[in-house]
């Protein structure tokens, strides 16, 4: 009898043991596709850790994708660096543009030949972008001249950008080495565009 209720007891266990299985691997699913679907998986990249924001403009009729500022320190004269995606409608794209936005303070305003990007990939790949976009923030006569410099990236660079270990901006004669929180933080939305994710 008693050998009849322990068996009774192992039947039962075994499907709740499966069930609880698979609500597991259902959790994660999404999350290993999406880094099989960005290549971060294959290269053995961490999903990132920065949350985006996410917001649909009506009017536009496009998703947009942002992220606070990340603070720069001690590299003056920038002061901080942040990433924008914005893509039609809202299914994930694919192939998303990054605009790459640089906070910068100056004497003056930067001249054009100091506002040549290039980025500097694993110490082998060199991509030039030409004159970064210059809008002044600072009021007429100010001492120091604060500016936002952007830049869109198109989705193969970014696609670079998003699997490299190492960083680095050239803006005219400022180097400015990303750090692992810069690299996370474009990496996120990479993910959020292609993948739809929160983060």
């Amino acid at each position: 009898m008693t050998s009849r209720i322990a068996m009774a007891v192992l039947i039962l266990a075994v499907p709740t043991s499966a069930s609880l299985s698979t609500r597991t691997i259902a959790r994660f699913s999404a999350a290993q596709g999406c880094g099989v679907l960005t290549g971060l998986a294959t290269r053995q990249l961490p999903p990132p850790k920065t949350q985006v924001n996410r917001f649909y403009l009506e009017s536009r009729g496009s998703t947009i994708l942002s992220q606070n500022a990340m603070q720069v320190k001690n590299n003056a004269p920038v002061t901080e660096i942040r990433g924008v995606v914005e893509y039609d409608g809202r299914i994930p794209e694919p192939s998303p543009v990054l605009t790459l936005q640089i906070h910068v303070v100056d004497t003056i305003e930067r001249p054009i030949d100091q506002r040549q990007l290039v980025l500097m990939l694993d110490d082998s790949v060199r991509m030039e972008f030409g004159s970064m976009r210059v809008y002044l923030l600072s009021k007429p006569n100010a001492k120091k001249v604060e500016q936002n410099l952007t830049a869109d990236i198109p989705s193969h660079p970014f696609e670079l950008l998003t699997y490299a270990r190492r960083a680095s901006i050239l803006l005219g004669n400022t180097e400015l080495e990303l750090t692992p929180t810069h690299l996370d933080g474009l990496r996120a939305l990479y993910v959020a565009a292609v993948c739809g994710a929160k983060r």
